[in-house]
């Protein structure tokens, strides 16, 4: 930071006469220059120094210490808070209001004191305006042997009643998102704050309430299901296991897919965890259920603030129920600003959801981090097996955590000490297709093969270990050779899947199935029909309308090719005919008598 003598120079002579009133030295009719020697020479002399520590008031010694025990600068917004500001007031305002002679905080005094000055510069990441004391100056002031602040957490000394394990579905609910991508499509477009939220057909929405653990419910936004669901969605596409096809849609990207699901089970809690802490998109702010963010330019950055809790959550001890208010009371006391580094809390624009009122101040941080703290613990880290939750006993929504235990999953990544299980030595065990079409899969199974699976075969049971039985389906089948697949190489996977081991009659049923497939050919035309042959002939003789043409079916129908019928529209039109559309399938342009 600056020294003294660059401070002082940097001041106004009406200013630097406020200091020297304050140090009781006559200002003369001197140069500024020679104010500022007599000011230098003043306040650092040691014995000058000691006695105005001496007559200090209690709240005015403490900023100083305070200011002292921080290395000797300290954010403006985090001395404001503790011990109030300084009036900002013009060379005019100053002479007229003399603050030096009734100032109203603790650290107006000390900063008309000539102990406390405004500069700029860098505390950890944050980089903001501060409050230092010059080098010189600190370096004759005591050292402050107060205790550093003590991030206390609460043990429960009796374990919570019906408390809310942490979620050891997360990998298998992605995998059902993966089937269910492989079945269907979802569109994405660019939400609030950066993030992508993604739109469900109806019939994916459907299979998913089916077969997720959470089942997502379109009825109630503000559900854990649908909640779930949009982190999922949001993760596969941070962990890369999705990617953009035509129109914005969705599809698996096969070589991620296949890479993640071929690891061992904890290597693949691991990946997603890392990806949700490092994922500087997904903003769990814009979805903590009692707020209603406005995007009206303001920024948060989500990583950081994760980051921060979740260094917070390590300091925890693992297999212990803690109070989770004693722990949202610890990261106020150490960490209050843990997602607004620079201590802005007016210019945020934040409604609480259940009045509309906008929470703004420092005296809004229980509303706003205390439930950012909550969601973030109470859904994102339990649903990715870090923590155990347990709710108040009078919410009977499930809404208001009271206590929470760090899983033994969750304090090996939260320590960076993730377990390191190697992949197995052994194969994994082969499916076993029986007979009546049933396929029984083990539960240390081969999972991408397992997703080939779900393209032919319905879920029949899932079992708590994840083995399953499915049954091959015909209707699937058809749908998968209707998409361009070949039966001979779904039967080779389905042998090669159960080791070699396929029954005769299942391959026998499969060819049954497939004969149904292309014995009727459909092609994709729209009908056009004319009033007459007569119109129909002049209609050909028009090389714009004609090109158009598939094939003649009668004497006043053509079929027209699917990807010309905006085109041919446009050229009856051109032409002097105004066609009649009926329908958004068929689309018959009946055209009048000429």
């Amino acid at each position: 930071m600056k020294e003294l003598r660059t401070c002082l120079e940097d001041y106004a002579v009406p200013m630097l006469r406020a200091l020297a009133y304050s140090h009781g030295i006559k200002s003369r009719n001197e140069s500024k220059a020679e104010l500022i020697d007599r000011l230098i020479n003043h306040i650092l002399q040691p014995d000058i120094v000691a006695m105005n520590l001496a007559i200090l008031p209690s709240e005015e010694r403490a900023a100083l210490d305070r200011v002292v025990s921080a290395g000797g600068k300290i954010a403006l917004h985090s001395m404001m808070r503790e011990f109030g500001g300084v009036r900002r007031l013009g060379v005019g305002r100053l002479e007229q209001v003399k603050p030096w002679l009734t100032p109203e905080t603790p650290t107006e005094r000390l900063y008309y004191l000539g102990y406390l000055y405004l500069g700029y510069s860098a505390i950890g990441d944050y980089l903001g305006p501060v409050f230092f004391i010059p080098p010189e100056l600190l370096a004759l002031l005591p050292d402050v042997s107060s205790p550093p602040v003590r991030f206390e957490v609460k043990t429960l000394d009796q374990p919570p009643a019906n408390p809310k394990p942490a979620d050891n579905m997360a990998v298998y609910d992605i995998f059902v998102l993966l089937s269910a991508i492989q079945r269907y499509r979802a569109g994405g477009q660019e939400g609030p704050s950066d993030q992508t939220m993604f739109h469900l057909p109806p019939d994916m929405l459907a299979y998913l309430q089916r077969r997720m653990s959470v089942p997502p419910e379109p009825e109630q936004p503000n559900a854990e299901g649908n909640r779930r669901l949009q982190f999922f969605l949001r993760l596969i596409d941070q962990v890369g296991l999705v990617a953009e096809a035509r129109g914005s849609k969705l599809r698996l990207d096969p070589d991620a897919t296949r890479s993640w699901l071929e690891q061992p089970p904890t290597q693949r809690d691991l990946v997603l965890q890392s990806a949700w802490r490092s994922d500087p998109h997904w903003n769990e702010l814009w979805h903590v259920p009692t707020l209603r963010p406005e995007d009206t330019g303001w920024q948060n950055n989500p990583r950081r603030a994760r980051k921060h809790l979740l260094d917070h959550l390590a300091r925890c001890p693992a297999g212990q129920w803690l109070s989770f208010s004693s722990f949202v009371r610890a990261v106020k006391t150490v960490d209050p600003d843990f997602q607004r580094p620079d201590g802005d809390y007016e210019s945020w624009y934040i409604r609480e959801a259940e009045t509309g009122r906008y929470l703004r101040g420092f005296e809004s941080w229980d509303l706003v981090e205390g439930a950012l703290i909550a969601y973030t613990l109470t859904y994102p880290a339990r649903w990715l097996g870090m923590i155990d939750v347990a709710f108040a006993a009078e919410d009977e929504h499930g809404t208001i955590p009271a206590a929470f235990r760090v899983t033994a999953a969750g304090a090996a990544f939260l320590k960076d000490q993730p377990g390191t299980e190697s992949l197995p030595q052994k194969s994994p065990p082969p499916f076993s297709v029986h007979s009546d079409l049933t396929v029984e899969v083990p539960a240390d199974s081969n999972w991408w093969e397992r997703l080939h699976l779900e393209r032919v075969a319905t879920l029949l049971e899932l079992r708590a270990d994840f083995s399953a039985r499915y049954r091959l389906s015909g209707d699937q089948l058809i749908g998968q050779l209707e998409r361009g697949a070949d039966l001979e190489r779904i039967i080779h996977f389905l042998q090669r899947a159960a080791g070699g081991e396929l029954p005769t009659d299942v391959a026998g049923q499969l060819r049954t199935w497939a004969k149904r497939f292309g014995q009727v050919t459909l092609g994709q035309h729209f009908v056009l029909q004319a009033t007459s042959p007569e119109v129909l002939r002049k209609l050909q003789q028009i090389p714009e309308v004609a090109r158009c043409f598939a094939k003649v079916v009668g004497p006043t129908t053509v079929l027209i090719h699917a990807q010309a019928q905006q085109t041919v529209v446009d050229a009856l039109r051109k032409a002097g005919h105004i066609p009649k559309i009926e329908g958004d399938v068929t689309a018959q342009a009946a055209l009048p008598e000429q």
